[in-house]
């Protein structure tokens, strides 16, 4: 290191000392705290999506503890599968932050719905999770699935995005073990006859009150009893502004551009030119960069 050769020069009196001109930990560190606090903002919307939607304190208790639990866990996934805490997998992580609340909203709806028709809070809990554990488990395995392939795979384009897929698969696994396990406990001891999950208020039949009117409303103009070609209608239509979207498309390539905060410049003097005339040349090259207010540091090499 910069410090233990300036430590070595002084003990031998050399008026010699080194410093670093750019690390490369200094933008790995960067994009990792980007990326912890995009998975922390991430969570933390998830939490207030809830707030929003189940309006139930004890509701949102449960789910809310379903993110940390799965999400916490995929550490030892990573570290039995030989992966490593990375920029990739910390995005995967964020990606599923979303994700590991569909199978506990789920389960958790479920299990207030046996809480209302008069069971007691443990038979609601058994009987709630029993009944939709099939339905959760076969929506999980479609979403890993989709990246099932990439796991697979061992080319190149594979390996960059092995880590951000077994990230996501596995939160979205272990979201599915929460859900049919701690999902019903916390709900038999939080979940009283009063709270009442999937934003249905009271006075309000309909849940998400003009939002759950307003889909009524479309389902019945849009699926009526007897008015096929309305029903054909629609989904041809659905399908024709698929189609269209297809064209609009974005230029393709394989991997973005990045900020790294640094630009090298090489230039190739003429054959035969002088050291001492290379420099001079350059000399007024690297004073206008200076004067430049984003440049931080700046250094040459000629010869």
């Amino acid at each position: 290191t910069c410090v233990a050769l300036n430590d070595m020069f002084e003990k031998r009196g050399l008026d010699v000392s080194l410093a670093p001109v750019y690390r490369e930990s200094t933008y790995i560190d960067a994009a990792i705290s980007f990326v912890i606090d995009n998975l922390l903002m991430g969570a933390g919307l998830a939490v207030l999506v809830l707030v929003v939607f189940l309006r139930s304190p004890p509701s949102v208790a449960i789910i809310a503890l379903s993110i940390p639990i799965s999400l916490v866990t995929v550490f030892l996934v990573l570290s039995a599968a030989g992966r490593s805490l990375n920029v990739i997998s910390l995005a995967g992580l964020a990606f599923a932050c979303g994700m590991v609340v569909d199978n506990a909203i789920v389960v958790l709806e479920n299990v207030f719905r046996h809480r209302q028709m008069g069971k007691p809070l443990r038979e609601a809990a058994i009987d709630g999770g029993s009944e939709v554990w099939g339905g959760v488990l076969a929506a999980t395995l479609t979403t890993v699935a989709v990246f099932l392939p990439i796991l697979l795979q061992g080319d190149e384009a594979a390996e960059l995005f092995t880590d951000m897929a077994l990230a996501i698969s596995a939160a979205v696994v272990l979201s599915l073990v929460v859900s049919l396990t701690v999902v019903p406990v916390l709900a038999s001891m939080l979940l009283g006859k009063g709270s009442r999950p999937a934003g249905l208020a009271e006075g309000d039949g309909m849940p998400l009150g003009f939002a759950g009117r307003a889909y009524a409303g479309l389902l019945r103009r849009i699926a009526p009893a007897r008015a096929r070609p309305g029903k054909h209608g629609f989904v041809l239509l659905i399908i024709s502004v698929a189609l269209a979207s297809i064209r609009v498309m974005f230029s393709a390539a394989y991997l973005p551009s990045g900020n790294q905060n640094l630009v090298f410049f090489f230039a190739s003097p003429i054959p035969g030119t002088r050291p001492e005339a290379v420099r001079d040349n350059f000399l007024p090259l690297e004073r206008f960069i200076l004067e430049q207010p984003e440049t931080r540091q700046v250094f040459a090499v000629t010869g």
